[in-house]
C-alpha cells in the first residue's frame, strides 16, 4: 500500500504542481506576485496502470476514490476486476490523462514505455513511475520533455540512482522523490517482524512465513 500511497501522491502533486507551489511560497515570490501556474482535478480524468498486480489495484482503489475512471493495461485480463481492460499498451496510453506504471521490471517490459508510447500520450499527458527505471526509455523521456511534449511527470526511480539526469532535475515538469516507496515507518516495522520471525522459524525448522514475501514487494 505504501507504494501505491506515494503514486497517489506523486499524481496529486503532479495535478496541482504542489512542489512548484511549494517554491513559490518559500522563495518570496508570492509577495511581489500572483501565482499563475493552473492545475488540473483528478475526478472525472481517466487513469491508466501499466500493470495490475497488488500495487496497481492498490492505486486504482485510490485513484477510483479521487473520481478517476480506470483501465488497465497487462498480458492477461483479470476477470475479477471491476476495472476497464486495454490490452494494448499504446490505446492504454492514448486514452488516459495520468498513465500509472506499477509493473515488474522483466525482459518484457524493459524500455516498454518508449517514444511511440509518450507520443501517444500527448502533450497534456501525466506519467506516474512507482515501478523500475529500466521500463521507461530515458533518451525517449528526456526528448518528451525537453520539446515540451509533455504535460508533468512524477518520478520516485531512476536509471542510475542516486545520479538523475540533469534534463530530468532541471524540468520543472516534474516531480522527484528519492526511491522511497517502501520508506514508511509501519511497512518498516512490519519487515523487521517477519524477518526475525522467519529466522526463529528457519532454525527452528518451522515454515516460513509466507506474508513476508508478499509484503516485501506489494508494499
Amino acid at each position: 500500500m505504501a507504494v501505491a500511497e506515494l503514486g497517489l501522491g506523486l499524481m496529486l502533486a503532479s495535478a496541482r504542481w504542489i512542489t512548484y507551489g511549494d517554491s513559490f511560497v518559500r522563495s518570496g515570490t508570492w509577495k511581489n506576485e500572483g501565482y499563475q501556474r493552473m492545475g488540473i482535478g483528478l475526478a472525472g480524468r481517466k487513469c491508466g496502470i501499466v500493470g495490475l498486480g497488488t500495487i496497481g489495484n492498490y492505486v486504482a482503489e485510490r485513484a477510483q476514490a479521487f473520481g478517476m475512471e480506470i483501465s488497465y493495461c497487462g498480458p492477461n485480463e483479470k476477470k475479477d476486476s471491476p476495472y476497464i481492460y486495454q490490452p494494448n499498451l499504446l490505446e492504454l496510453a492514448r486514452s488516459s490523462d495520468f498513465l500509472v506504471v506499477c509493473c515488474p521490471n522483466t525482459g518484457d517490459t524493459q524500455w516498454m514505455i518508449d517514444s511511440n508510447i509518450l507520443d501517444a500520450l500527448g502533450s497534456e499527458w501525466n506519467l506516474i513511475n512507482i515501478s523500475r527505471w529500466p521500463i521507461i526509455d530515458e533518451e525517449a523521456l528526456i526528448a518528451s520533455l525537453e520539446k515540451e511534449l509533455i504535460r508533468s511527470v512524477g518520478l520516485d526511480v531512476y536509471a542510475n540512482e542516486p545520479e538523475v539526469h540533469q534534463a530530468i532535475t532541471s524540468s520543472d515538469r516534474v516531480i522527484l522523490s528519492p526511491h522511497i516507496g517502501t520508506q514508511v515507518e509501519d511497512v518498516r516495522e512490519k519487515r523487521k517482524h517477519f524477518f526475525i520471525q522467519n529466522l526463529e522459524d528457519f532454525f527452528s525448522g518451522r515454515e516460513l512465513v509466507k506474508e513476508a514475501v508478499v509484503l516485501l514487494w506489494s508494499e
